[in-house]
C-alpha cells in the first residue's frame, strides 16, 4: 500500500515514468497510510501523454494532448505522486520545452493545469512525507507549491549559480529534495534554499 516513487525514463510509454530508476514501469514505493484511495503509478510522454495504473501491470485512463507529440511544449517529462496534507491522494506531471507545463490530479483520470509559463521545461518533481511541499525543477530553475499542486510559488532561476544548470528529475527523502542535473545534485530542505 506505498505511494509511487518518482523518476525519470525514456521507455515505450514515454519519457518520464513516475518509479525508481530509468525505464518503463518504475518501482513504486513509501507509505501509504492515511491516504484515501488507492494508490497509484502514473506514466507521462510525448504529446502531453499519460496514463495510470494501480498495480504497475495494467495501464488505463491513456490520454494525450497532441497525438505523435515531439519534443515540444505538450512533452510530459515526469511525475511525481503523494498525498496532500489532508489526505486527498495527488500526481503531478511536469513537463514543457520553450514553456514549462504542470498538471496535477487526485484520480489520475481528470487532469487540471495548474501552470504553464515561459520560463522554460519542468524535468521532475518531487513532494515531501506530508505533502504540504511539492517542489519541481528544470530548465536551470526550481519552483514550489504549498497548496497541494494548485499555485506555483518561490520561483528560483537559474539556482547553482547561473550556470543554466538542467535540472533532470528531483526527489525526497529524510527532510531533504534534492535535483540532479547536468553538473550534479543540489540539495534543500524546503524547495528555495538550495545548495
Amino acid at each position: 500500500d506505498g505511494d509511487a516513487g518518482e523518476g525519470e525514463g525514456e521507455g515505450g510509454v514515454g519519457e518520464g515514468v513516475v518509479g525508481e530508476g530509468e525505464g518503463a514501469v518504475g518501482e513504486g514505493e513509501g507509505e501509504g497510510e492515511g491516504v484515501q484511495g488507492a494508490p497509484f503509478f502514473v506514466a507521462v510522454g510525448y504529446g502531453g501523454r499519460r496514463m495510470i495504473s494501480l498495480d504497475g501491470s495494467t495501464w488505463t485512463h491513456d490520454v494525450s494532448d497532441a497525438d505523435n507529440g515531439g519534443d515540444d511544449d505538450n512533452l510530459l517529462r515526469g511525475a511525481c505522486t503523494g498525498h496532500t496534507p489532508n489526505g486527498e491522494r495527488l500526481a503531478v506531471a511536469v513537463g514543457g520545452s520553450v514553456h514549462g507545463r504542470i498538471l496535477t490530479t487526485t484520480d489520475g483520470v481528470t487532469w487540471t493545469t495548474a501552470l504553464d509559463d515561459d520560463k522554460g521545461w519542468l524535468g521532475g518533481c518531487a513532494m515531501n512525507d506530508d505533502g504540504s511541499i511539492i517542489v519541481a525543477v528544470g530548465s536551470g530553475r526550481a519552483i514550489r507549491s504549498v497548496d497541494g499542486g494548485a499555485t506555483w510559488v518561490d520561483p528560483k532561476i537559474e539556482f547553482f549559480g547561473g550556470h543554466n544548470w538542467q535540472a533532470r528529475d528531483a526527489a525526497f527523502l529524510d527532510g531533504t529534495f534534492a535535483a540532479v542535473g547536468d553538473e550534479g545534485v543540489s540539495t534543500s530542505s524546503d524547495g528555495v534554499s538550495w545548495t
